[in-house]
Order: structure tokens, then sequence, then C-alpha cells
């Protein structure tokens, strides 16, 4: 609860200082934004960029155990010519 006002107020206080700032000197508060926005944009998307890579890779290591997973089966299957017994032989991928 207190946490919650205290947060409430020094919200409010940096507000009110922007919203000063504003009034006093409109073109600074502009400048200010933009020069905040465009730091904001290249530090978000640096750390999106970074966030981005790191789901890439445990995309990839998915991916990889998924495909190794796959050459082990194959390697069992009847990809090769000898057959073993609990693979029956008719094939189902043909309707």
């Amino acid at each position: 609860m207190v946490k919650g006002a205290s947060k409430g107020l020094f919200e409010g206080i940096q507000r009110g200082k922007a919203q000063g700032i504003k009034d006093a000197m409109p073109k600074a508060y502009e400048r200010g934004l933009e020069i905040g926005r465009a730091e904001g944009r290249t530090n978000g998307e640096k750390e999106g960029f970074a966030e981005g890579k790191k789901e890439c890779q445990c995309e990839i290591d998915r991916l990889n155990a998924v495909l190794r997973q796959l050459r082990e089966e194959l390697k069992g299957s009847h990809h090769y010519p000898h057959h073993d017994d609990h693979h029956d032989d008719h094939h189902h991928h043909d309707h």
C-alpha cells in the first residue's frame, strides 16, 4: 500500500516537474523528449535485438535437438535396407 502511494507520489512529482518544464520551456521539453525517445529507442532496439537473438538461439537449439532425434529415428527405421520387426512393411503414407 505504502509502496504504491510513494510510487504514485514519485510519479506525480516527476510528471509535475515535466509539466513545469513544459510550461516554462516548451522547446527544451520537446527537445528533451526527442533525445529521450531517440536514446530510449536505441537502447530498446539493442535490448530487443539481444532478446531476439536469445530467442532465436533457443529456437535453433530446439530445432537442432528435434533434427538430432529425427536422424536417430531414421537410422533405426526403414530408410535403410534392414527392417526392424516392429516396423510393419506396408507404408501408410500412400493415401
